[in-house]
């Protein structure tokens, strides 16, 4: 015989018993005034509301001898402790439906598993010491906000963040 936590029989339940208790339920909760229930949650603000989609360029204003994708998983890491609802998302509209956005740190943690090309468009071909290049980002954080949070990164790694046109 089967049985679940609570030791009842389950092949000895009668559906249509049970169907009947449910419908006079349905019945006693619908001649019962509803009072309405208090909203434990605020309201969200415009500005959690919005969620903004940046074509950006990186510019590297001197030579790196780091690799691309120490440099990516730096920038990913910054870009996520500025905003935790962050994202890279595919560079190209045709992948955005079969590659994943990059949203979790945890996604990182293993860049040679990552195809860099479908997230960073580099301005040279087969690039592999610098982040200059194109990506396009997702914020909940308008632009300058998040190029305020980012400072401390593009300092650090000399580069300079722009909308791309």
């Amino acid at each position: 015989q089967n049985t679940n936590d609570n030791n009842y029989h389950v092949d000895l339940i009668d559906l249509g018993h049970l169907e009947q208790l449910l419908e006079q339920q349905k019945v006693t909760d619908g001649n019962e005034s509803m009072s309405p229930t208090q909203d434990t949650v605020s309201p969200l603000n415009d500005q959690q509301k919005k969620v903004y989609v940046y074509r950006i360029e990186l510019y590297r204003k001197f030579n790196s001898q780091a690799s691309i994708k120490d440099l990516f998983k730096s920038f990913y890491l910054a870009f996520r402790k500025v905003d935790p609802h962050a994202a890279i998302r595919p560079f190209y509209t045709n992948d955005a439906s079969g590659i994943p956005s990059i949203s979790a740190p945890t996604q990182v943690q293993k860049m040679e598993q990552i195809d860099l090309s479908r997230y960073h468009q580099g301005f040279v071909r087969n690039q592999k010491f610098s982040l200059t290049g194109k990506m396009v980002l997702e914020s909940a954080l308008d632009f300058d906000d998040l190029g305020n949070g980012l400072t401390p990164w593009l300092q650090e790694h000399y580069y300079q963040m722009t909308l791309s046109e």
